[in-house]
C-alpha cells in the first residue's frame, strides 16, 4: 500500500491528531480536503479554517523509518543518503 491509498482513504475526512491521545495533547482536528497526485501534495484545513499544504516528499521520510524499522539509526541515515544521491537532492 502506498501513500496514495492511506491518504485517499481519509478525502473528506475529519482526523484528530494522534498525538491528542498518545500526549493528551489538544491540537486541532483537521479535513483531509485534497489530494493531488500531479503535483504531489495533500491540502488540509484545520478546525481553525488555515489552510496548509503538505507535500508528498514530508511523508516519504516517516515511510522509510516504518519500513526499514529494525536498522540502527547509522543504517537508516546511510539508506537515505543512498537515497537522495539517486535523486540528485
Amino acid at each position: 500500500m502506498g501513500l496514495p491509498d492511506c491518504i485517499i482513504k481519509l478525502l473528506s475526512t475529519w482526523v484528530t491528531p494522534p498525538r491528542n491521545e498518545v500526549f493528551g495533547s489538544d491540537a486541532q482536528r483537521y479535513l483531509v480536503k485534497k489530494m493531488d497526485n500531479h503535483g504531489l501534495f495533500v491540502e488540509i484545513v484545520f478546525e481553525s479554517r488555515t489552510a496548509l499544504r503538505v507535500h508528498y516528499w514530508r511523508f516519504n521520510h516517516v515511510i522509510d523509518m516504518l519500513d526499514n524499522a529494525a536498522m540502527s539509526w547509522a543504517e537508516f541515515q546511510t539508506l537515505r543518503a543512498q537515497k537522495k544521491q539517486s535523486l540528485g537532492v
